[in-house]
């Protein structure tokens, strides 16, 4: 089913749910949508699709992925603005090489990125965050595959329930 309205509220939601109704609305077993509290405030209403599993699309989790990176590297510039100045010009172009696809990459760009690759630190740790939740959205993966990007660890097995 496909269905569309003006409106980014709860309300408008609820009135693809109100045409749907109770049953086929019951029978609702996944949501994809952006993360907006009024789209999951609907979902969650009694009547509606409670039990569905809430899927955040990929866009706007990876958008909040490359903000975060985006504050780690303005926290760095800020930092050495105030001890460095001049490795603060130097550093203030790396943006693009941070927001940038690796693929996409001028040679430049290529060569700042090797170089936050070899100093670690904050800001290669949210670059390497932010490009793991490309790929999670990009490939099959399981668990621990999923955990092993996300924290870099060697992936153990879940728990025994």
């Amino acid at each position: 089913m496909v269905w569309g309205a003006q409106g980014r509220d709860a309300a408008t939601l609820d009135g693809f749910f109100t045409e749907l109704g109770p049953e086929r609305s019951a029978a609702v077993q996944a949501v994809s949508m952006d993360m907006s509290a009024g789209y999951e405030k609907s979902v969650r209403k009694p009547g509606h699709a409670p039990r569905a599993t809430i899927c955040f699309d990929p866009f706007h989790v990876v958008a909040l992925g490359t903000k975060a990176l985006d504050t780690v590297r303005r926290e760095h510039w800020q930092t050495l603005r105030r001890a460095d100045p001049s490795s603060a010009r130097r550093f203030k172009g790396a943006r693009w090489a941070l927001l940038k696809r690796p693929d996409n990459l001028s040679d430049d760009q290529a060569a700042t990125l090797r170089r936050f690759r070899r100093a670690g630190g904050a800001i290669w740790r949210a670059y390497t965050l932010r490009e793991a939740l490309r790929a999670i959205f990009a490939a099959d993966l399981d668990y621990a595959d999923v955990e092993h990007l996300l924290t870099g660890s060697v992936p153990r097995p879940l728990a025994a329930a």
